[in-house]
């Protein structure tokens, strides 16, 4: 069954077309990684380092941090690892957006399929049986019920 493409093109928009592989791809794209990459590096590599992916990662980091003030307020003066409050580094305010955390750009319209296929990818990048950090698989969760809310109640 053919996937969508995920490659991100230069306006930060997702191809779209159809594709085929994990991630899917569509051919001129899956040729073009190959060219740009050489045919023995791995495709998602490649995918990875797209600066709009990398930026994703950068603000990934910046949400960790966030949490963890939380999770320190929440814990009731327990910093995160247990360490006493206050231990942690002053953190600014960042709204969670959960398109960034799933790399939507603002006007991209979405659907339910859009945001499992995207979360089903990313689950397999950041589940913590992998590598991932539990961390990460908590966030994306959140952001995918999140978008499927909001795309169930605007139907």
């Amino acid at each position: 069954m053919a996937k969508r493409c995920i490659y991100v093109l230069r306006n930060n928009r997702i191809c779209g077309r159809l594709g085929s592989g994990d991630p899917p791809l569509c051919d001129t794209h899956l040729a073009q990684v190959m060219e740009d990459e050489g045919a023995e590096e791995d495709v998602m590599e490649s995918i990875f380092r797209q600066p709009a992916v990398q930026g994703l990662f950068d603000r990934l980091g910046t949400i960790v941090e966030q949490l963890g003030g939380v999770l320190e307020r929440r814990l009731g003066g327990v910093g995160v690892g247990g360490a006493p409050a206050g231990t942690t580094r002053p953190r600014q305010p960042i709204p969670i957006n959960p398109r960034v955390i799933l790399g939507f750009p603002p006007e991209m319209k979405l659907t339910e399929k859009i945001i499992k296929e995207r979360q089903r990818a990313l689950a397999k990048l950041w589940h913590p049986d992998i590598g991932g950090s539990p961390e990460a698989m908590t966030r994306l969760n959140a952001a995918t019920d999140m978008l499927l809310k909001k795309c169930r109640d605007s139907a």
